[in-house]
C-alpha cells in the first residue's frame, strides 16, 4: 500500500497533466483557442491566491510538525497550498467545461492525488482542501472573465488576423 501511496503522490500528476495535453489535442481550433486563454486567466489567478494563500496561512508540514519521516523527500517548507493538488484539479476542472465525463475522471485522479499527499507525510489536509478551493475558483472566475472581455473582443474581430474596417 506505502508503494502505491509513494507513486502516486510522486507521478500521477504528470499522468493527470498528460491526458489533460491529450484531450486538449482533440479539440476543435475554437475551443482550443478558447481552452488557452481560460488556463492563462486561470492560471494567473490561482498565482495570486497561492502568494496570498502562502502569506496568510502557514501550515508547516506535517513531518515537520510531527517529527516524523515523510515517505518521500521535501522541502520543510510551508505545504499550504499543495501544488501538486492545484495544477492537477485546474487542469481537471478546465477539461470539465469541454467535456463532462473525460473532466470527472480527471478530478477523481486530482483527488487522488491530493490523498496520496496526505499519505506520504508532506501535506495536512487543509493543503488539499485549500488547492481545490483554489482552482476551482480561479477556473469560475476565469470563465466569467473570458465570457466578458475575451470572447466580447474576439467578436469584435480585436484578437483575430484580420480585421474588420
Amino acid at each position: 500500500m506505502e508503494i502505491i501511496a509513494i507513486l502516486t503522490a510522486k507521478y500521477l500528476y504528470l499522468v493527470v497533466i498528460f491526458l489533460s495535453f491529450i484531450f486538449f489535442l482533440t479539440l476543435r481550433k475554437e475551443d482550443k483557442i478558447k481552452m488557452i486563454w481560460l488556463a492563462l486567466i486561470a492560471g494567473l489567478i490561482s498565482l495570486v491566491m497561492v502568494v496570498l494563500g502562502g502569506v496568510l496561512i502557514s501550515d508547516p508540514r506535517p513531518f515537520v510538525v510531527e517529527g516524523i519521516k515523510p515517505l518521500i523527500s521535501h522541502a520543510a517548507d510551508n505545504g499550504f497550498p499543495s501544488d501538486h493538488t492545484l495544477v492537477t484539479m485546474l487542469a481537471a476542472v478546465l477539461v470539465t467545461i469541454f467535456n463532462r465525463i473525460y473532466g470527472i475522471i480527471l478530478i477523481i485522479l486530482a483527488i487522488l492525488v491530493g490523498v496520496s499527499r496526505v499519505l506520504v507525510r508532506v501535506h495536512h489536509p487543509l493543503d488539499i482542501i485549500g488547492s481545490i478551493i483554489i482552482a476551482v475558483t480561479s477556473i469560475l472566475i476565469a470563465v466569467v472573465v473570458y465570457r466578458k472581455v475575451i470572447a466580447t473582443q474576439v467578436n469584435k474581430g480585436r484578437f483575430s488576423n484580420t480585421t474588420n474596417n
